[in-house]
């Protein structure tokens, strides 16, 4: 009974702490990344990005890219040395790479409390999925999940948040009981790379998944692909036939 009841106050407050975040951090008016208003011939639509963010927020041109999980390339190679050597992704889409405008943003989403971001980021990863998969062959959107402590301190999962706006954009469900975190570790912005290709934090396990089933995974940033990969590896345990994965951006770091 006590636990009960513990459980519905704990509730209770964070959606109250949910509402004055929203009452002390409301949407700007100008562009949610730099906060200008733009006039002239191309005034940004209220609540997203500006053409100059857009710009910022875009893959360099002609800066090259492993043609499976986006990331910037150092040499030769036909595909990043990860990917090369073997990988559950079927591919990645993404926006751009973390720097400015977008790790600001993320950074502002997702320890802030400013989850207005999600929809102007949300509609930048629609667009970036439309332009690597036109006819988008997805059954549904699956957001990474947080475990269920970090979740209960940070309020909300943002990746989850990101997913609400995709799979809107793309007319797709949103899939959020077929995955689960079950064991926590150290947060990924805390450890080097070696660190998160071991971690990633990180046991998951998936259930229910409809066999043969082609899914989005959704979450904010790639850095080294470890936790994709361990999710997409417990997706596929389930009965997933291909999943591939959808970013706001990956490392700017080339991969060699």
């Amino acid at each position: 009974m006590f636990f009960a009841i513990d459980r519905v106050l704990r509730r209770e407050v964070a959606r109250l702490f949910r509402g004055l975040q929203d009452w002390l951090l409301p949407v700007p008016a100008g562009c949610p990344f730099c906060g200008r208003v733009v006039q002239g011939d191309h005034p940004a639509s209220p609540g997203q990005p500006c053409p100059d963010c857009r710009a910022r927020a875009a893959f360099p041109p002609g800066l090259p890219l492993c043609p499976l999980c986006s990331r910037p390339l150092d040499g030769p190679w036909a595909l990043c040395p990860d990917c090369a050597a073997g990988t559950p992704l079927a591919g990645v889409a993404a926006v751009g790479l973390y720097r400015p405008p977008l790790d600001r943003a993320i950074v502002r989403f997702k320890y802030t409390g400013r989850r207005y971001l999600a929809e102007p980021l949300g509609l930048l990863l629609a667009a970036a999925v439309r332009r690597r998969w036109p006819d988008p062959p997805f059954a549904a959107v699956v957001p990474v999940p947080l475990h269920p402590g970090r979740r209960r301190r940070r309020g909300f999962n943002q990746a989850e948040d990101l997913a609400r706006v995709l799979g809107r954009e793309l007319g797709l469900p949103l899939a959020t009981r077929w995955l689960a975190r079950v064991r926590s570790g150290a947060p990924q912005a805390r450890l080097g790379r070696a660190g998160r290709q071991g971690n990633p934090g990180a046991a998951f396990v998936a259930e229910g998944v409809p066999p043969g089933a082609h899914l989005l995974l959704v979450d904010d940033v790639l850095t080294t692909g470890a936790t994709a990969r361990a999710v997409a590896s417990a997706l596929r345990a389930a009965g997933a036939g291909q999943v591939s994965v959808a970013v706001v951006a990956v490392s700017p770091r080339p991969v060699w």
